[in-house]
């Protein structure tokens, strides 16, 4: 192989790659004004729009009259991993006079145990107060918590023992007990613990 002819290949190459390059831009200028000849309206610059639709309570009200809708930032539940070991270990080392302080602390946290039905009482105004053991053999530690007799009637039958996953915001705490409020129950066993 010669180098002349490998050489004069590349020339060649290298022209054809710049004619066509040439020949496109050429082709694409001429559309341009061709298409601005034909129809001049065509070339004016439009900026894309974005349309955003929100749903409100305001109805069809006039745009003019509506006042200005207000967004805020949406709130995120999130379960604590704490566990009621936790809590009584921060409370029992505290010194006895920082106790109710620490134990203050922990109120509007929202946590999820497991723990086993201990006792249930039913009250007056449609509501049954349940002590849950967080242990399976009871050793005084508790969950108490108030819930709806009618949304949780399976707890007329439960035994003790049983097994049950107890969601909700931490209202009070001691070494000992939390207390519980908007409290959402999953039943998990009726195998008798105790």
């Amino acid at each position: 192989m010669d180098i002349s002819s490998l050489f004069i290949g590349i020339v060649i190459g290298i022209i054809g790659a710049f004619g066509a390059g040439l020949f496109k831009k050429a082709g694409e200028d001429f559309y341009s004004w061709l298409k601005a000849k034909i129809n001049p309206k065509s070339t004016i610059a439009v900026a894309p729009q974005v349309v955003v639709h929100l749903h409100d309570d305001r109805g069809s009200a006039q745009h003019e009259s509506a006042p200005p809708l207000q967004l805020a930032p949406v709130a995120i539940e999130s379960l604590s991993q704490l566990s009621f070991d936790d809590i009584e270990k921060a409370i029992d080392s505290a010194p006895p006079m920082q106790r109710e302080q620490v134990a203050n602390s922990y109120v509007g946290l929202k946590v999820e145990w497991d723990s086993y039905l201990r006792s249930a009482d039913k009250r007056d105004n449609g509501e049954v107060f349940l002590r849950l053991a967080i242990d399976k053999d009871y050793k005084g530690r508790s969950v108490l918590c108030k819930v709806k007799l009618d949304e949780y009637r399976v707890l007329g039958i439960l035994p003790k023992g049983t097994h049950i996953r107890v969601e909700g915001e931490i209202t009070m705490a001691n070494f000992s007990d939390v207390e519980l409020s908007n409290v959402r129950l999953q039943i998990l066993s009726n195998a008798t613990a105790a």
